[in-house]
This record gives structure tokens, sequence and C-alpha cells, in this order.
């Protein structure tokens, strides 16, 4: 692997990187495999969250979450997974030796995070060298000891290690439980967690990186990060696009954070990696002219939007704004105020959080439904199209919660394109193209999220094409209107051009899949 960057220091960013020469789009700059790694908690839901998580695989065992490793009785998969060395070289030997059972007396939302803290602390004699590098991190626990939260979630942390040490009764010395919570800080600052989904198996895993943990954030980051799958774990990080020799390297810490509005963003940075966020997007109230975050200005007649007066503050006021939103459109003399409206961030919060909690409502709906409950799918689907509707009426129109639900309906949508009518596809196609336009501006270059949206669009012009196709073949020629096989009336005119628009879509479909597959296509061995 070339050197493409070098660590450079600041006080306001620590550690970070930057380019040592100019670096092409596409570009692999680094592979690494974790220093230690873990599998993480989901404090989103603690049903959920609950169940355990295998140690080996970082699998949540919902089929079988009584499954138990045979030597030290902690939850695993299976034999293949108890042999893992995450597992069976780190908290299995101690647990055996000791004797220490399953569960530790703090569960969720802290169990799991509470392994991963006692894997470093094995890095002391195991690994000195990564344990120094460890250590030489960012904890930012003089912030972290003003939070109640964090308070309470260490004092559950320090109970854990004193019995997984075998110590329940016995305090820890000043310097014990010192060591323990700065490895806690520097885990909420500096670990990459990421969580995949593959055929009802969902694996959630939390690893530190002695490079890779270097990169600062952007929420318009240059480069992009990967984690491979269980028990490899290598990360890859590649540039999104081309980057000039001096420039600083960024990527995003939360790939979901990022599809969320400015206000979202800072909280979470905040609350999990106690630092605010200084990146452009932050500190443009537009982000970027998409006004992915305003909200329709309550004054009747009124054409404005409600954005934050500094977007970087989270207790900002919100005032009303003028702005079309066009993505990518910079806003210069026509920043005017149509009107004289404000608002506390106090008002805007439980606006945003009753739209969240409806989403999220449809969501568990659905994660309840049965294969085939097709009317209810349906319907359920129908109720989220219709919120969007409600939606527009108070957001604008780029709103990341808009954004969502369009994202949602179009991964439902995905899993039975060749079942869609047209007019199905359409809403799908146009769902599609509406996120690919903020996303060329907030996620440009090769990013994930355009590239997936890329796919979708692709596979949803290719049924639309192939059910053209049917109907010019049939030749649906007689009379002024024809139903297709899903009963809907087609005008003559639109059959007739059928040639040409399978044409134009063929064409189509070919440019997006040809830069959808460059982000997923790379030689594993180029450097």
């Amino acid at each position: 692997m070339q050197h493409w960057f070098e660590i450079k220091k600041s006080e306001e960013l620590g550690r970070y990187l930057v380019a040592t020469k100019d670096i092409p789009a596409r570009t692999v700059i680094l592979r690494e495999k974790p220093m230690v790694c873990g599998p993480a908690d989901y404090d989103q839901n603690e049903e959920l969250g609950s169940i355990p998580m295998c140690l080996g695989c970082f699998t949540r065992l919902v089929d079988d979450p009584d499954s138990r490793c045979s030597s030290c009785g902690w939850p695993v998969c299976g034999e293949n997974c108890e042999q893992i060395a995450y597992h069976a070289e780190n908290e299995c030997e101690l647990f055996t030796k000791n004797e220490i059972v399953f569960p530790p007396p703090h569960q969720w939302p802290i169990s799991n995070k509470s392994i991963l803290i006692l894997r470093c602390y094995l890095l002391k004699t195991k690994r000195p060298d990564f344990f120094k590098d460890l250590l030489q991190f960012e904890d930012h626990n003089d912030i972290r000891k003003k939070k109640q939260y964090c308070i309470n979630g260490d004092a559950m942390v320090l109970e854990n290690m004193k019995y997984f040490l075998k110590d329940p009764d016995l305090e820890l010395s000043e310097d014990e439980a010192d060591e323990f919570l700065r490895i806690s800080g520097i885990i909420n600052v500096n670990a990459f967690t990421t969580m995949k989904e593959a055929q009802q198996r969902v694996t959630i895993v939390q690893c530190m990186f002695a490079i890779a943990s270097l990169f600062a954030h952007s929420c318009v980051p240059n480069a992009n990060w990967s984690i491979g799958d269980p028990p490899d774990l290598t990360m890859t990080i590649r540039t999104a696009m081309s980057i000039k020799k001096g420039e600083m390297i960024t990527i995003p810490y939360s790939v979901r954070d990022n599809l969320c509005g400015t206000l979202q963003r800072l909280i979470s940075t905040e609350d999990v990696a106690h630092f605010s966020c200084k990146c452009p997007r932050c500190e443009d109230p537009t982000e970027f002219g998409t006004a992915v975050s305003g909200i329709k200005c309550p004054t009747p007649s009124c054409q404005g939007y409600l954005l934050p007066v500094t977007s970087s503050d989270v207790n900002s006021v919100w005032k009303c704004r003028k702005i079309d939103g066009t993505p990518g459109d910079k806003e210069e003399e026509d920043v005017t105020t149509p009107c004289e409206f404000s608002a506390p961030v106090r008002r805007i919060v439980p606006i945003l959080n009753k739209v969240d909690t409806r989403i999220e409502m449809i969501k568990k709906d659905f994660e309840s439904l049965d294969k085939n409950e097709e009317i209810v799918f349906e319907a359920l689907l129908m109720s989220l199209e219709s919120l969007r509707e409600d939606c527009e009426k108070i957001f604008h129109k780029n709103h990341y919660l808009i954004q969502e639900i369009c994202l949602f309906i179009i991964k439902k949508r995905s899993k039975g394109f060749d079942m869609l009518g047209l007019r199905e596809l359409e809403v799908v196609i146009n769902h599609c193209e509406y996120l690919l336009e903020i996303a060329n501006v907030l996620n440009p270059g090769y990013s994930g999220h355009r590239a997936m949206l890329q796919f979708y669009l692709s596979r949803a012009l290719h049924f639309k094409a192939r059910q053209l196709k049917i109907l010019q073949e049939e030749k649906l020629m007689m009379g002024e209107e024809r139903e297709n096989e899903h009963g809907e009336i087609l005008p003559l005119e639109d059959i007739s051009k059928c040639g040409q628009i399978i044409s134009e879509l063929d064409s189509q479909i070919e440019a997006l899949q040809r830069e959808a597959f460059l982000y997923f296509d790379f030689d594993p061995d180029e450097d």
C-alpha cells in the first residue's frame, strides 16, 4: 500500500490525516485489521438490544438466545464461534478460569461495550503495542464527566469490570478505575460501528483501528469506509472524489447520521463522540442549498422556511428565511427574510419527534408482518405515502424525514420489482430520482448511498422497460386505450412510443449500472 497520507496535529482536531500527493477518486488508501473488536450494543430498542450477541461472530442470537460456549458458558452461536480468536483468546480464558457466569450485573444497554472494554484492557498483557496505540486516542472524559448519562453508564461499566475480574466487593484502585473509564471514552469517540443484515441475521460490531481512527470526520466527506464481514473485519478506506496534496482526508463517522439534518447530526456527535462538528455543511444553515432541515413558516401566506440562525449550535434560534431548496444552489443576494417569525429550538424538536415517531411505528408494523400478508403490506406502504404527503405540508420538499420515508418505500418495493405494475414502478423511480438529486450534493462522488440509489433506480427502470416491451410485443394497438396485466389503463399514444422509450431506458439503465458498480467494484490487490 502506498503512503497516501501523513499525520498532522492541531489543538482543535487533535491528530488527523492529510494527503501527501494528489489522490484520484476511487483510490483505496488504507486497508487495516482492527486492533480490537467486539459486539456492539443496540440502544435504540430495549427488546432487541436485550437479545444476547454472539461473542465470536457478533450476530444477534434471535433463534437461540440460550446458546452458550461449552467452555465459559457465555453467548455464542455454536462450536465454530466459540473457537474464534476474538472470544477464545480473550474473555473465554478469563471467564473459564475464574468461573464468571453470564449475565453480568448490568446488561442492556452496556453489556457488549463492557466486553469490548475488557478486551481492550486485556491488550495490556496480550498486545502491549496495541494497548499503547489505543491510549494515544482522545477520550473527551473532561466533557463526559459533566454528562449524567455518561456518569451513570461508566458506573455500570466499573461494576461489570469488577465482576469480570472476580472482584465484585473489592473497590478498584483509582488508577484502575481511571484506566477503564479512559478506555470507555476512547471507544465512544473513536470506535467504528457497523451493522449488517443478511437473511434474518443481524450483525453489529464495534472496532478500534490504529490508523483508520485518525481520519477526521465530515458530513460531506471526500472518502468513505467499509468493514468486511466477521471474522475478517478489514477496514477499507477509499476516496469518494479526487483529493489534492495537502488536503485533509475526511470520512463520515456515521453513515446513517449523514442522511439526517444538521440538528440531529450535531446531537448525535455531541451525545456519542462528545464533539461539535464544524464542517462546511454544519456551518451552512441551508446545507448547500438543499434545505433538508427546513420547516415551513407558520405565518399565513409566507413562503419562507424556518432554519437555524447558527446551524452549528444545537441551541440556536430558528428564523424564517427565503430559499427554494434547489440542491447545489448557493444563496447569495436572495437570502432575504420574508417575515420576522422565529422560534426557539425547543419548539422545533417536538415537530420533528412527532413525525419521527410515526415513521418508526409504521416500520415496526412492517417488522411484525408475515410474508403472506400482502394486503396489509400494501396498506402500510399507502400509510407511508400518506405520511409523506402530510410531511410535504409541514416541511421543505427536501426534508430529511421525507427522504427517510422515500428510501424506506424504495427498499420495501425493491424485494418485488418484478411484481409491480407501471404505476408502482413510476413511484419508485420518482423517489429514486428525487433522492439522487439531493445525494449528488450531500453525498457527492463515489458514495455507498448514491451507488445504492443508482442500483435501485436501474432495477426499477429495467422492469419498466420489460413491461413496455411486453406491451409492444402484444401490439395492443386496437382501440383508444388498453389495460395492462395489472389493470392499468394505457393510452394508445403511450403504447405507440414504446420503442423510443425502451431505447432511452436501456441507455439510462446502462449508465446507472456502470456508475453504481464502480463503487463496489475494485481490485482487492490494488494499492
